[in-house]
This record gives C-alpha cells, sequence and structure tokens, in this order.
C-alpha cells in the first residue's frame, strides 16, 4: 500500500534508543499493561507496524504465548527483522490477521493515516486491538517536526475521530508525557534547521524528568495535556 513510509532518520533512531531508555522501557510498560500481555495463556500474535530496527517488538519476542511479527518497507530494517521475526515490507502481505498491532512515532509520517487504521482493522481478528502512540498538540509543530517527515501531530478528538472512521471502537485515549509537552514547546522556538536532535538533551530529560512526568501522570489520572497521544482501540 503506497500510503505507508519509508523512515530514513537512522540519527534520531540512534539516539531514542541509546539515550531515551526510559521513556522506552515505559512505552514497553503501556504496551504491555493495554494488551495484557503479562496475563496471556494462549498463543497471540503480535505486530508493529513500522517497526524500523525493533526496538520495540524486540522487547517481546522471548515472551511466552507471543508470537513476534513487524512490518517495515524499509528493505535493509525488513530483513533484519526477519532474523528474530515474522517480517512483511507491509499489512498487505500478512497471510492471516494478528491479535494486536502497535505502531510507536509513525502514524505521523504517513499522509493518508486513515488509510493505514482501515488497514489495520483489516488486519486484526475479531476483538483484536491496536495501540497507536504519535506525537500530540499541532501548537508544538516545530522545524524538527518538518525535519524528520511529521505531517502533523495529533489532537485527541482528530485521533478518536479518525479511529472511529476507520471501524475501531476506542478502549482508551489519553495524552501522555506531562511535562514533554512544555519541553517540545522550547524546542519549537529554539529547534533551528539542520539542528540534529541532542543527544545529552535527551539523557538528561530521559534520567531526570521522565520519572517525574510519570508520577505526576498517576497523580492526575488522565492527564489534560501531554507531548504524545496513545489510543487503545478494538475491532
Amino acid at each position: 500500500m503506497t500510503n505507508e513510509f519509508v523512515y530514513t532518520g537512522d540519527d534520531v533512531l540512534d539516539v531514542m534508543s541509546k539515550f531515551a531508555v526510559k521513556r522506552n522501557k515505559a512505552v514497553e510498560s503501556l504496551i504491555t499493561t493495554s494488551f495484557n500481555l503479562d496475563k496471556l495463556t494462549s498463543q497471540v500474535k503480535l505486530l508493529e507496524f513500522g517497526a524500523g530496527r525493533g526496538e520495540f517488538i524486540n522487547r517481546f519476542r522471548n515472551k511466552q504465548y507471543i508470537q513476534t511479527l513487524a512490518t517495515d518497507l524499509d528493505e535493509d530494517y525488513c530483513l533484519k527483522l526477519s532474523q528474530n521475526h515474522t517480517a512483511f515490507h507491509t499489512l498487505d502481505e500478512l497471510p492471516y490477521p494478528v491479535n494486536f498491532i502497535f505502531a510507536i512515532d509513525v502514524l505521523e509520517h504517513i499522509e493518508d493515516d486513515l488509510a493505514i487504521l482501515k488497514q489495520m482493522h483489516q488486519s486484526l481478528t475479531s476483538g483484536g486491538k491496536i495501540f497507536i502512540y504519535v506525537p500530540a498538540r499541532q501548537e508544538l509543530y516545530s522545524q524538527f517536526d518538518k525535519q524528520i517527515g511529521h505531517f502533523r501531530r495529533y489532537h485527541l478528538k482528530d485521533l478518536k475521530n479518525k479511529a472511529l472512521q476507520a471501524g475501531f471502537t476506542i478502549d482508551s485515549l489519553r495524552y501522555h508525557d506531562f511535562l514533554g509537552y512544555f519541553a517540545a514547546y522550547y524546542n519549537k522556538f529554539f529547534f533551528k534547521e539542520n539542528d540534529t536532535l541532542n543527544s545529552k538533551a535527551v539523557s538528561i530529560y530521559d534520567t531526570y524528568l521522565v520519572p517525574v512526568s510519570n508520577v505526576i501522570e498517576k497523580l492526575l489520572v488522565k492527564p489534560f495535556i501531554g507531548k504524545d497521544l496513545l489510543l487503545v482501540a478494538s475491532k
């Protein structure tokens, strides 16, 4: 399907993999909780859409009852993914439906994101679920977003409407990374063209502010703002 994308931001993937350790662990935990992956009693198929180098799907490959799958249009990424997972270039290639699909920071790169959500719906078993994690709030759209190929950032209502149009039932939709909203707002005004993602800044934020942001979100229960949006929806 032509609406899927080839992501070439190797430098960004490097920085986020090496220095956003707590953030990545938090996202892994959210996926596990949203899909109840720690309470499985029978085999399921778990697919990461736009998996890149496998930062997240790799975390589930040795888990009991989980068959891992991945898609990525990039030939090199897909080849690497196929070493540890059942890998495809696109969802069209899936020979069977899957139970769960997750996509981390992918949908914003795709111009016709609604078409992809519809394709995800078609690729799920009855009662299957998706987990979508995307950058939030268009007012935060910055030079950095543009530089790495983001078509948009998402407002809560927009993502909800697109998921409903695709045929999903909304299980959960909320903001994530409360403090990250303010960091992204700062970034909007100070990130200049041709700047690169600052690994030191990412590391400092991840070490000191991600844990604080997680505590704040637990106290707020449902944060009213955040750098990212988290959607869980069912077929």
